[in-house]
């Protein structure tokens, strides 16, 4: 496990869970970003979407999504997982 993934650890190491969690993804707004946010919605059926935003010339486009983690590892899978998708710029 890489340094920033053991940071989220240590960071998640004192909440209870189960734990309803927001995860914001921003990117550039292309197909390939709009189909990985796709795909992670399909590999983490328990992501919900609950917004999404485009810049004001359509640049950028951010999505939120929502769900209730079981345990820290999973919401370690989910910002892994997000963090390979093409044209992301941002992970909150």
């Amino acid at each position: 496990m890489d340094a920033r993934w053991e940071k989220l650890t240590l960071l998640l190491k004192n909440e209870e869970f189960p734990l309803p969690y927001t995860l914001k993804v921003i990117g550039n707004n292309s197909p390939a970003f709009q189909e990985g946010c796709l795909r992670l919605m399909h590999r983490f059926p328990q992501l919900k979407q609950t917004g999404s935003r485009s810049t004001s010339k359509s640049l950028k486009v951010s999505f939120t999504f929502e769900f209730t983690s079981a345990n820290a590892e999973e919401i370690i899978d989910v910002y892994q997982a997000a963090s390979t998708m093409t044209d992301i710029l941002v992970l909150l």
